[in-house]
């Protein structure tokens, strides 16, 4: 057994997957690695959260049953109501892997107990519905050049200049 992926994809539902990563290999790791991997695997879902959220538009929208495993009832083939059940899935992620990444594994284990996380004001929880409307509305008017990668140039400028061989400046 092994962290792996279903023939459709990546799937939280498990069973009948691809293996990746074989397990033995995992558990070679040292823990403090393995939540590092962790956390930076958070920071990658969360980057193609959108992403993720337009090919279950597509499922939703065929009325995908496979869905019913992951939460979703008769009247959840809506994209509201859709939406709400996404968000609050990759929130549970999201506060799951925190919950287990490296950072506290150590204070856990000298017997400090995890932090608890005050809920979010009801201006913070404005600000972030604004801040993705924003997004999204920047996304709707957004150019073809404006969605392509990074130009060389930039992708230079970002890079690290090394110094040349011969000089010792």
């Amino acid at each position: 057994m092994g962290v792996g992926m279903n023939a459709g994809g990546a799937g939280a539902g498990g069973g009948g997957g691809v293996e990746l990563f074989p397990m033995e290999s995992l558990l070679a790791l040292e823990e403090h690695s393995l939540n590092m991997a962790l956390f930076r695997a958070l920071g990658l879902v969360l980057a193609v959260k959108e992403a993720m959220w337009e090919e279950l538009l597509g499922r939703v929208a065929r009325g995908d049953r496979q869905l019913v495993r992951y939460g979703w009832g008769k009247n959840d083939y809506s994209e509201g109501a859709s939406r709400v059940l996404f968000d609050g899935l990759v929130e549970q992620y999201r506060k799951d892997v925190r919950a287990r990444v490296a950072l506290w594994h150590s204070m856990v284990l000298s017997g400090w107990a995890y932090p608890r996380q005050d809920p979010l004001t009801k201006a913070e929880l404005m600000e972030e519905e604004r801040l993705r409307q924003d997004i999204l509305e920047a996304r709707r008017n957004a150019k073809e050049e404006d969605l392509e990668g990074a130009s060389r140039f930039i992708r230079l400028m970002v890079g690290v200049k090394m110094p040349d061989a011969g000089s010792m400046t």
